[in-house]
């Protein structure tokens, strides 16, 4: 079963830098990373560049199946892509992780004013307490 951070974010192994490392330079991972840019005509899937123009890079979607994934959760890009996909990524994650901190402030503030058994069910009314304490602690 793969780590999981506090947020519920799936852990890559990727921060495991031996293991992710130590795939990425296997035969395994060049034989597959051939096989995706084969199966693309060796050509950028974002921008259509193909490999005499840039070099082509194989870029995961997902970390779910890493070490076997399949060739769908794999997408051949040009180096330029490949950061910005890699960057849209980081804020795609920070984003979530944002909401998910978010969301779990405001049901610690309900639960340090009321208690588990809340005696308010409208959430509309309780987020709004929870924005007017936050403004008033500094916070916003």
């Amino acid at each position: 079963m793969p780590a999981v951070d506090l947020f519920g974010n799936i852990i890559p192994d990727k921060t495991k830098k031996p293991t992710y490392r130590a795939y990425l330079s296997s035969s395994k991972w060049k034989k597959k990373c051939e096989e995706k840019k084969i199966s693309v005509g060796y050509k950028c899937e974002r921008c259509g560049k193909d490999r005499y123009l840039r070099k082509l890079t194989v870029h995961h979607l997902t970390y779910e199946k890493f070490g076997d994934e399949p060739l769908e959760d794999l997408e051949v890009l040009c180096a330029v892509c490949h950061k910005s996909a890699d960057w849209k990524r980081e804020q795609e994650v920070a984003e979530r992780n944002y909401e998910k901190l978010e969301e779990a402030r405001f049901q610690g503030f309900v639960r340090a004013k009321y208690g588990d058994n809340c005696p308010y069910p409208d959430e509309e009314y309780l987020y709004m307490e929870y924005q007017s304490w936050r403004k008033k602690k500094g916070d916003w």
